[in-house]
């Protein structure tokens, strides 16, 4: 097809990624719609607090400014420098796979593919993402630990877990 300026319009490789990322987001969506009770919903959300909704989704974008910023700070640790942008970007992308498969899985493959050409390896960038993992494992149970240790001293608190044996 030529346009008015003589220039011809071809579909490029990076609008097909687009118009096929396009494609599996509506599909998802109306698979999902078509689950959910819509009148429900919308009454649900009509009688949220936009305040306290704000306030999540605020936290949520923290957390994943946050992480990203933590994986950031492994890859600088082995001379891999991927801008922040991408880094957000790619770890959005990962939450979405992490919220919609059955496992974790599928969103650590999406971080690891996106920074295996950066790294030079696959390796490295697998052994960075599970890193991350274990570091926000330990961080998870150094908040448990301490709710713990605060529940510990109220009266009728867990006999099974033992704030000691964690620390």
């Amino acid at each position: 097809m030529t346009t008015e300026t003589g220039s011809s319009f071809a579909l490029r490789p990076a609008h097909l990624r687009f118009l096929a990322k396009a494609l599996v987001s509506a599909s998802l969506l109306v698979f999902l719609l078509r689950q959910v009770d819509v009148q429900r919903l919308g009454h649900e959300l009509r009688s949220a607090s936009a305040w306290w909704l704000s306030v999540a989704i605020a936290l949520y974008l923290l957390m994943i400014l946050t992480s990203a910023w933590r994986w950031a700070l492994m890859l600088t640790a082995q001379d891999i420098n991927v801008p922040h942008r991408l880094l957000v970007r790619s770890y959005l992308v990962a939450t979405f796979f992490n919220n919609f498969l059955p496992s974790n899985i599928g969103g650590d493959v999406v971080r690891i593919s996106d920074t295996a050409a950066p790294a030079g390896s696959k390796t490295v960038a697998t052994t960075i993402v599970l890193l991350d993992r274990a570091v926000g494992l330990i961080g998870l149970l150094i908040v448990a630990t301490a709710g713990l240790s605060a529940l510990g001293a109220a009266p009728g608190a867990l006999a099974l877990l033992r704030p000691q044996a964690l620390w």
